[in-house]
């Protein structure tokens, strides 16, 4: 119990202690001098970096009238556009061996139809 009062009148003494009139004292140094500088107004262009997204005002969805793939690109995303510019350039070897195979289908077709009219011709020949 005695540790109980000593202990406040300790703490007492030692805020006692510690509180000292040092204020009267004149400084003995004189301050450091400290170069100045006269401000100027100027312009300042401060960088930030944001997470953003960026959407155009309009945007269009362009889907090909064929399947194929893309050879050449002549336009650069972002760019504007007008309508009936060229935007890409599709392979067209398929679309080559689709069009010889059409073309000897066709061949085909008008060689059996000179073959039917010889055939109809001599059936005449023989009819009459």
């Amino acid at each position: 119990m005695t540790k109980a009062i000593l202990f406040p009148f300790a703490l007492a003494l030692l805020v006692l202690a510690g509180c000292s009139a040092n204020g009267s004292k004149q400084p003995t140094e004189q301050a450091a001098q400290v170069p100045v500088f006269k401000l100027q107004l100027s312009d300042t262009v401060l960088y930030q970096n944001y997470v953003a997204d960026i959407r155009a005002v309009q945007n269009v969805e362009i889907r090909a009238k064929l399947t194929g793939f893309i050879d050449k690109i002549f336009v650069d995303e972002g760019h504007s556009v007008k309508k009936g510019q060229v935007l890409f350039e599709l392979n067209d070897a398929e679309y080559r061996t689709d069009m010889s195979k059409s073309a000897a289908a066709l061949a085909n077709a008008k060689a059996e139809e000179k073959g039917a009219e010889l055939e109809l011709s001599r059936v005449k020949l023989l009819v009459d």
